[in-house]
């Protein structure tokens, strides 16, 4: 992280400079370089995350994910990818859990250009109609 540069909320709470691209190409950056993903399934999951703010069950994830139903593998699988998403992003509280659903903390939510747009939006729609 450059020194000088002025820190956003994100990277004060989580240490690092997350940025997250969707419109048009996918791309995650993290300190201003591409996220290394060490499985296909966490990319696939970040990504599912980012589709759902409000998150998702653990069935509803595994069957997305992976296509099947939950018992001991799926779970198990769910449990590494979640841990090996958390790595990548380099901060555990990165993907919560409340009332049996899985989402991803507001702060990494809001490091997205769909976030941005979605807040940038409607003051957009009040320029234009005044």
């Amino acid at each position: 992280m450059n020194p000088s540069a002025p820190q956003t909320s994100q990277a004060m709470m989580t240490g690092r400079d997350l940025k997250i691209l969707t419109l048009g190409q996918a791309q995650v950056l993290i300190d201003q370089r591409p996220a290394k993903w060490h499985s296909d399934s966490a990319r696939a999951l970040f990504f599912y995350f980012l589709a759902f703010p409000n998150g998702k069950s653990r069935e509803e994830i595994i069957d997305a994910i992976w296509n099947s139903q939950p018992n001991a593998t799926t779970n198990n699988r769910f449990r590494v990818t979640i841990c090996r998403l958390r790595g990548v992003l380099g901060w555990r509280e990165s993907i919560g859990e409340s009332r049996s659903r899985y989402q991803l903390d507001q702060v990494v939510l809001e490091a997205s250009d769909t976030h941005e747009f979605y807040v940038t939006l409607p003051m957009l729609e009040r320029r234009v109609l005044s």
